[in-house]
């Protein structure tokens, strides 16, 4: 083996581990046979402790639309979701509350002041890694 292969093979072993502290997680929830709430965690440095969060909203085959939520560095917690009057939805966490239309797969922030409605469940953090949506106790599917 020579000098510079032998440096090649040093340099592909320190690049891949740079990768190794990445993490992307998503997790859904499911409305109805064609529409669903992703949430999708993704950490693109292994040293930073910020996580960048999207939601996508999905109504087949009218419409997919991504949201990007606040940078989350472990003070958003979980993410609740609520169903509101009228057939929207709502998703909460410490940061924020976001109504959503799954008709048009619309999102705006909204104030958090206002009911959000009956509790489905929430996307929360798995203990060893990943994220899951976990449902409300007697939360019925719509």
């Amino acid at each position: 083996m020579t000098l510079s292969s032998f440096r090649n093979i040093l340099m592909s072993f320190a690049l891949l581990s740079l990768l190794t502290g990445c993490v992307m997680e998503s997790a859904s929830y499911g409305i109805g046979p064609e529409q669903a709430l992703t949430l999708v965690r993704n950490k693109p440095y292994f040293w930073s402790n910020e996580f960048l969060r999207n939601v996508t909203v999905t109504s087949l085959p009218a419409c997919m639309r991504r949201y990007r939520l606040p940078t989350d560095e472990g003070k958003a917690g979980s993410v609740k979701v609520y169903r509101a009057s009228g057939g929207d939805y709502v998703m909460q966490d410490g940061m924020g509350q976001y109504r959503v239309e799954i008709a048009t797969c619309e999102m705006s922030l909204e104030d958090k002041t206002s009911a959000p409605g009956e509790l489905l469940g929430a996307f929360e953090s798995v203990p060893d890694g990943g994220i899951r949506f976990v449902p409300a106790s007697g939360a019925q599917k719509k």
